[in-house]
């Protein structure tokens, strides 16, 4: 038996989560990428994980040889295109053989390999033929087929099932996203409640003010974390690594949202529901969207959390 490596991206992002202007669309193509990982790792329990970030999945498992390693990575990419909600994403999944004292070299391998295969394959899923003319574009991507009815702001609309899938996944996993971080860093039971709409997000209790319905998008890109990663000289210290990014980034949203249940019309409305909407969660990128009165105060707490993260790389 011979060790090899498996990973897996989610690419061509913009068919995916960019494609509509809908909030629970956005989020729910994010999560499901985000979450691809975590279903593989449930669905092949002989894969190891070694690191997550975002769309990316890295692997470790035993082969016989080469012609199993392929197998494996067949039956991994036949999984993400019969799943019923990452079917509409593209990956690229490949493996190759790890050589534990050259740790690095097997991971560019396979880096490698997926960049190949992306150039190869297109940039969108096709969705199925469509015999019926009369069928017309989603009412919310304007190009996939709106073959599915949904009901949105009390409107009846034609939707895509690509759409449709993230759509529900997005509006479910709101709620739910934040109790599953949490429990990486706390015991403590979360049980908030958040806004769904920009516009409930926005919307003051005093109109007159001048930031009523006005947003602070903040994203934050991590610099440096890849050579951070490749100071990783086998797979068990990347796996530390991830493992311990990942509880950081959870204690920084316990801290914001220590933060956002304090008494203020920007942080909570009337009825006790949180303004703040994640976007984009993962590896070294995280995307908030909040009222635009609290914006450089988020920002500013954000910075103060990163400036503890020295730590993680004695541990």
């Amino acid at each position: 038996m011979a060790e090899y490596l498996l990973r897996i991206e989610g690419v061509n992002l913009s068919g995916f989560i960019e494609d509509t202007e809908d909030l629970s669309t956005i989020r729910g193509g994010s999560l499901l990428l985000l979450e691809a990982p975590a279903r593989l790792a449930r669905q092949y329990r002989d894969l190891s994980v070694v690191s997550t970030a975002a769309s990316i999945g890295i692997f470790s498992f035993d082969a016989a040889n080469d012609a199993a390693a392929e197998a494996k990575r067949k039956a991994v990419a036949e999984f993400l295109t019969i799943d019923d909600e990452l079917q509409y994403a593209t990956f690229v999944v490949d493996v190759a053989p790890n050589d534990p004292a050259h740790f690095q070299t097997s991971l560019e391998t396979v880096t490698a390999k997926n960049r190949w295969r992306q150039f190869q394959q297109p940039t969108v899923v096709y969705p199925p033929e469509n015999g019926n003319n009369d069928v017309k574009a989603c009412d919310l991507d304007r190009i996939r087929p709106g073959t599915v009815g949904e009901d949105r702001h009390d409107e009846k609309i034609k939707i895509s099932k690509s759409v449709k899938a993230r759509r529900k996944h997005g509006y479910g996993r709101k709620q739910t996203f934040y109790k599953e971080t949490l429990a990486k860093c706390s015991d403590e039971l979360f049980d908030k409640k958040f806004v769904h709409e920009f516009e409930e997000l926005t919307a003051l209790k005093d109109t007159s003010d001048p930031l009523h319905h006005k947003m602070a998008v903040i994203y934050a890109d991590g610099n440096g974390f890849g050579k951070f990663r490749r100071m990783c000289q086998t797979a068990d210290e990347m796996r530390v690594f991830s493992e311990c990014l990942q509880r950081y980034q959870a204690q920084a949203l316990k801290t914001l949202l220590a933060w956002m249940n304090q008494p203020s019309d920007y942080r909570k409305t009337p009825d006790g529901k949180y303004r703040l909407e994640t976007l984009l969660w993962g590896g070294d990128e995280i995307i908030w969207v909040v009222p635009a009165g609290i914006g450089w105060e988020v920002l500013a707490g954000l910075f103060q959390q990163v400036e503890t993260w020295s730590a993680l790389l004695d541990e």
